[in-house]
């Protein structure tokens, strides 16, 4: 890819997705694309079921959801300030990261909170985690959002950055297996087809994006905990067909986000017919209801 066609990836994808210009440098993708989507599959897989579970805070009659809800993953909305898409990791930058990776991994203190499956694997300076999901290997960086020029050490170069990737991996192979509650629940989860969990995965990486001048935006879907009062949301589906149920915020930011042309997913459309909205992905699609 020329360097003048790179660079305009870059600007255009810290304009909608708030990163900096080094952290937009890192997940454009070498398709020639704003790389949100351009990942490895297990870190697709990971983005979606990690999309289920932030966005389930109840369901009034399944209870599988209803028990993917009490493990209170969506408590990591709170903290939540910025996603960062990364061809092999996902990048999770907060005010609190503490706050965060307690609300992502509660399993280290009872067994039945948290993403099953998701565990701290290492700290290598103050307030930034390395979380590796075992079922899906893959690997999710949970860092404080600090100016550049108050980082403890410098941002390492990319080869470098590669290189410690790869050790983290096979040091991350050693994670602990799945507790009993963990696995069945995973079991218990509905079948996602394979363009439902490019759908999801997009979904979740958009959570934080806005239009730069203002005309939308997905603002973690304006996720309060006092606003989960006036009604349970899920994202609950089968195979191609998924539903996010969210009373609480803007899902028609969320729909132009999927399918803008500057920062949406390729292929994604936009259905709206009266009183329905929905996006479509290849086979899947996905109902946004109030």
């Amino acid at each position: 890819m020329p360097a003048s066609a790179r660079r305009q990836l870059i600007v255009t994808r810290c304009r909608y997705t708030q990163e900096t210009h080094v952290e937009a440098a890192r997940g454009v993708g070498r398709d020639r694309s704003h790389g949100l989507d351009h990942c490895l599959p297990q870190q697709r897989r990971l983005r979606a079921l990690l999309a289920l579970f932030l966005l389930t805070t109840g369901h009034p009659h399944d209870p599988t959801a209803s028990a993917v809800a009490h493990r209170h993953v969506w408590w990591s909305l709170v903290p939540l300030d910025l996603v960062s898409a990364h061809h092999e990791q996902l990048v999770l930058r907060t005010s609190a990261p503490g706050v965060l990776v307690t609300t992502l991994c509660l399993w280290n203190r009872t067994g039945v909170l948290g993403l099953p499956g998701l565990r701290v694997v290492s700290s290598d300076w103050p307030d930034r985690f390395f979380l590796y999901h075992h079922p899906s290997k893959a690997v999710i960086r949970v860092e404080p959002r600090l100016p550049r020029e108050e980082r403890p050490f410098p941002v390492r170069q990319d080869e470098e950055q590669r290189a410690r990737l790869r050790r983290f991996h096979a040091l991350a192979h050693d994670s602990p297996p799945l507790e009993p509650v963990e696995e069945e629940l995973l079991h218990r989860l509905p079948p996602m087809s394979q363009d439902a969990e490019h759908l999801l995965a997009a979904l979740l990486v958009r959570l934080t994006c806005a239009h730069p001048q203002g005309l939308w935006r997905v603002d973690k879907l304006g996720f309060s905990p006092a606003a989960t009062r006036n009604g349970h949301g899920f994202l609950w589906g089968h195979l191609d067909h998924w539903r996010l149920h969210w009373p609480i915020g803007p899902l028609r930011g969320l729909a132009t986000a999927l399918t803008h042309p500057s920062i949406g997913l390729e292929g994604a459309r936009l259905v709206s017919d009266g009183s329905r909205l929905a996006v479509h992905y290849g086979t899947a699609s996905l109902d946004l209801t109030p």
